[in-house]
């Protein structure tokens, strides 16, 4: 799965961040600058932060109402929380290991080799990055989640409520064996024990 090809990449990566995306995204011109800007305004704080940046989905010209439940609400992202314009400027706000999405996530090379990487779970994906995320989160000093709408990408997958059902029963059968491999950051993520 993906957290074990992430993690053999990560041992020939030689930079200092590490950028997360996935590979149905088409990157904004300013992506890689936007995040590098998080991490260097971080840095001047005296922090080390973990920086998620957008994710806007694909509008498509047959666009259906289901199409804008997913892209519009918090169904599978919860950027719409995030760009809420009522909520001001976040720039800074720690929005939490919860928001650590590998779609378009950056982070400090030596904090993921400090938690030797992605866990691997033995059900599908679902939890890896938000794992890597509360473990990172909880190393010494913490690290806050911050997000960037202007690192940007295009996520090209349309997802039907075919694929919609499929994928939440996907999550809720790797949340138990989640809750097995990683108790503490699967409470923190459920606020119950699901074992």
């Amino acid at each position: 799965g993906q957290a074990t090809v992430r993690n053999h990449l990560l041992e020939s990566a030689k930079g200092r961040l590490i950028l997360w995306l996935n590979d149905d995204v088409v990157a904004a011109p300013s992506l890689i600058h936007q995040h590098q800007t998080a991490h260097a305004q971080a840095a001047a704080r005296g922090q080390r932060v973990m920086v998620v940046g957008a994710a806007d989905w694909r509008v498509h010209a047959d666009d259906t109402v289901f199409d804008r439940l997913i892209r519009d609400t918090s169904m599978v992202f919860f950027y719409n929380v995030m760009d809420d314009p009522a909520r001001g400027d976040t720039s800074f706000v720690d929005w939490g290991f919860r928001h650590a999405w590998t779609i378009n996530l950056s982070m400090l090379a030596d904090d993921v080799r400090a938690v030797k990487g992605f866990r691997t779970f033995e059900a599908w994906h679902g939890s890896e990055d938000i794992d890597l995320g509360f473990r990172i989160a909880g190393l010494a000093g913490g690290r806050a989640l911050w997000y960037r709408r202007g690192a940007g990408v295009t996520h090209d997958h349309r997802v039907t409520l075919h694929e919609y059902l499929e994928r939440e029963y996907k999550l809720g059968y790797n949340a138990l064996h989640f809750a097995r491999h990683s108790r503490e950051a699967s409470l923190a993520t459920y606020r119950r024990d699901l074992t």
